[in-house]
């Protein structure tokens, strides 16, 4: 599937990815230098992932694996997570003073 990432267009692998926790869930973008990951629990990924269901991808159910957290690209899912988990704690904070 093709994307602009960076101002550029580039080539990128699609997997839908299910893990043990629900909260890992989601599209996995593979490109030769990046990636991009799309949480299915976050709101503002929804948008995204749904244009993007009826595109062919790989699907992994990793439900019942043994799975190593510190290795790539895993590792890389939760670091995307946790900038989603960081930056929707900044826009709640910033919503919050606002309401003061």
């Amino acid at each position: 599937m093709k994307f602009t990432l960076h101002g550029e267009e580039m080539e990128g692998k699609v997997y839908s990815i299910d893990y043990p926790n629900d909260l890992m869930n989601g599209i996995y973008v593979d490109f030769t230098d990046d990636y991009i990951f799309l949480s299915d629990v976050c709101v503002d990924h929804r948008e995204y992932i749904e244009y993007m269901e009826d595109e062919v991808m790989e699907h992994f159910d990793l439900t019942q694996m043994d799975i190593d957290l510190d290795k790539a690209p895993h590792s890389w899912i939760i670091k995307s997570l946790t900038n989603v988990v960081i930056k929707s704690a900044e826009i709640l904070c910033m919503e919050a003073c606002d309401e003061a």
